[in-house]
């Protein structure tokens, strides 16, 4: 191998944009190759002369950069909106939760306030039936004490509210009728009567001589309603009206005392005729006298709360008994009795 001279590297002499000659020689290259490597240096040159003189309008490099860096921006931007869509969709589950919590607690509220609902309901309707039970109690005790007090007010304290039930077991009233020889001769079956009575009446019963003889004539009998015609013969015997009153009186209070059930009824003392037969009586009796006991008896049934029967005004007329009732101007005929047993049904039936 031959010896060459060694080679002179010059920096300066580098291949440059604008060098027209090769820098050093390839003596070993072939001539093929060489030649394709200075065709190709020659292209080279040729475009690089073309891009010299003629220079782009953009930064080639610069808008790739930029394209570059628009992408990672992009796909920044993109895992970005990702992560704003992820918290999103964890906003939106956790507003769910929270919604559903909400909702929860208030359907746990409104429960609790429609069980205090009911609570207040039935408190406020517990005590308005409260409230309405002590008004009726108070109205039937003030009523009750009323008519005790004020018996007029309500009608006779002895006054009976008869209910008829079709299923209950009817049990018949027990009449009892005590009086003088008005009531003795008064015989209720020649008139019709078809409920269960007692007469206990003598001629001259006076109020002294009941009074005597309440237990044999009245309690014994336990009567549902007891008729009292007294006073004629009080009269005859001259009974003080004061007395008369009195014994009258304390008969009633007796018959309540005894037997509180029982309905007590006073009558009038019936007219006389002024020419009455002489004889039967022992005293004076006269229609002025009769009109001035009936007065007083009419304020006892008052003042004692029961009811007074007015059969005086029935039978007379012209102030004293009216002929038609009459046979001898004392006794009642029968159409006198019908009158009397007319109002007495009126009342029994």
């Amino acid at each position: 191998m031959a010896k060459n001279k060694p080679y002179k590297y010059n920096s300066k002499s580098r291949l440059t944009p604008n060098s027209q000659s090769f820098p050093f020689k390839v003596k070993s290259m072939k001539k093929d190759v060489k030649e394709n490597l200075e065709n190709t240096l020659t292209k080279l040159k040729i475009i690089e002369d073309t891009t010299e003189d003629q220079p782009l309008e953009g930064d080639f490099l610069k808008d790739r950069f930029n394209n570059k860096n628009n992408k990672k921006k992009k796909e920044k931007d993109n895992n970005k909106d990702k992560k704003n869509n992820i918290k999103e969709e964890k906003k939106d589950i956790k507003e769910k939760k929270d919604n559903k919590s909400d909702n929860k607690k208030s359907d746990n509220k409104k429960s609790d306030d429609d069980f205090l609902d009911k609570i207040t309901f039935f408190r406020k309707l517990f005590l308005t039936l409260s409230l309405v039970c002590a008004i009726l109690l108070l109205v039937l005790f003030g009523a009750n004490f009323i008519s005790k007090q004020f018996p007029n007010v309500f009608g006779s304290a002895n006054s009976r509210i008869i209910v008829k039930d079709k299923n209950a077991k009817v049990i018949d009233d027990n009449y009892l009728f005590v009086g003088d020889f008005y009531t003795k001769e008064f015989v209720f079956k020649n008139y019709g009567a078809d409920y269960h009575f007692v007469n206990v009446s003598t001629d001259t019963l006076t109020t002294k001589e009941l009074l005597n003889h309440m237990k044999d004539m009245i309690y014994d009998y336990n009567p549902s309603v007891v008729f009292l015609e007294i006073g004629i013969m009080d009269l005859d015997i001259n009974t003080p009206e004061e007395e008369y009153i009195r014994n009258y009186g304390r008969i009633i209070d007796l018959i309540k005392s005894n037997r509180p059930n029982a309905v007590i009824i006073v009558e009038s003392i019936y007219p006389v005729a002024d020419g009455y037969e002489d004889g039967f009586f022992k005293g004076d009796i006269t229609n002025k006298k009769i009109d001035a006991r009936n007065k007083a008896i009419k304020e006892l049934a008052k003042e004692k709360g029961i009811e007074y029967l007015d059969i005086h005004s029935l039978l007379v007329k012209k102030g004293e008994l009216d002929a038609k009732y009459t046979y001898d101007g004392i006794h009642l005929n029968k159409d006198g009795y019908q009158v009397l047993y007319k109002e007495i049904s009126s009342i029994v039936g």
